[in-house]
């Protein structure tokens, strides 16, 4: 792979997901030895974060009827050389950790020692702080997920689609209006026709389709929903829209399957490390 890699054949970029994972090692050698592999495969590329990715997604739901526009976006827009950008942007990271003009300097000239060093040699304390933060928030949307899953238990898969694809558009207002308003729009046009306006997106937005049909497959699974399932599914939701193959655990690509998503993006799903070869 590492030869395919340097010949321009493959590209392994990373998720907020994987890294956390990895962060979250609490043996300092394997760690390490994770990240090290990480670092080498993805050269110190991600997946842009959720926020980039819809916003983005967005503007060209807005612009699609401007073809001089969409032939302007970069072939791997979602795509970043700078590890932080898998959480928020370049800019916001800098201002969020204080960091100095000679620390980003370290950032921007070498990214993939950047990254290594982030997830191997953090400190105990700065690691245990930040992995608390992550897992209040996946315990709030755990909560949310079991309520869910509590009230609409004896609906139909559609009908829970249906009513997350509703409920997300109602949490992601703000952030449409935002876009609109940033691109230029006309905001007529989406106090005129908002309703249609926001089903529209939803149904657009490949990061909102990928998460509802993931979210509600997860909700139908017959056990607890686990902090893994939401990092699992924060890496899937960016990775199908955006890559040609997958290979993961049985479980999420199989959800993944049954929901129709591998066809959808038009990306392979596997189990398998050897499904990789054709392509080497």
């Amino acid at each position: 792979m590492i030869e395919a890699l340097k010949a321009g054949q493959l590209q392994f970029p990373l998720t907020s997901g994987i890294l956390i994972e990895t962060y979250r090692m609490r043996n300092d050698d394997h760690r390490r030895l994770i990240a090290e592999v990480q670092a080498r495969l993805s050269q110190g590329r991600v997946f842009r974060n959720r926020d980039f990715l819809i916003r983005h997604e967005i503007l060209r739901f807005f612009e699609q009827d401007d073809p001089s526009s969409i032939s302007q976006i970069p072939p791997l827009w979602w795509m970043s050389r700078h590890f932080l950008e898998a959480f928020v942007d370049f800019q916001t990271a800098i201002s969020e950790m204080g960091l100095e003009a000679h620390q980003v300097k370290g950032l921007l000239a070498d990214p993939i020692l950047a990254l290594f060093d982030w997830v191997a040699s953090a400190p105990s304390d700065e690691r245990e702080m930040a992995i608390g933060h992550w897992e209040r928030e996946a315990g709030r949307l755990i909560s949310q997920f079991d309520e869910r899953r509590s009230r609409l238990k004896d609906e139909s898969f559609s009908m829970q689609k249906r009513v997350y694809a509703t409920t997300l558009a109602i949490e992601e207002q703000d952030r449409i209006i935002s876009v609109c308003l940033g691109s230029g729009r006309d905001w007529n046009q989406l106090t005129e026709n908002g309703p249609k306006i926001l089903k529209d997106i939803i149904q657009y937005v490949s990061t909102y389709q990928a998460e509802i049909a993931l979210a509600c497959s997860i909700e139908r699974l017959g056990r607890q929903i686990q902090l893994n399932d939401l990092r699992d599914m924060s890496s899937y939701v960016a990775v199908l829209p955006n890559s040609d193959v997958i290979i993961g655990e049985k479980l999420f690509v199989n959800l993944a399957r049954q929901g129709g998503l591998g066809k959808r993006f038009g990306c392979e799903l596997h189990t398998d490390l050897s499904s990789l070869k054709p392509f080497l």
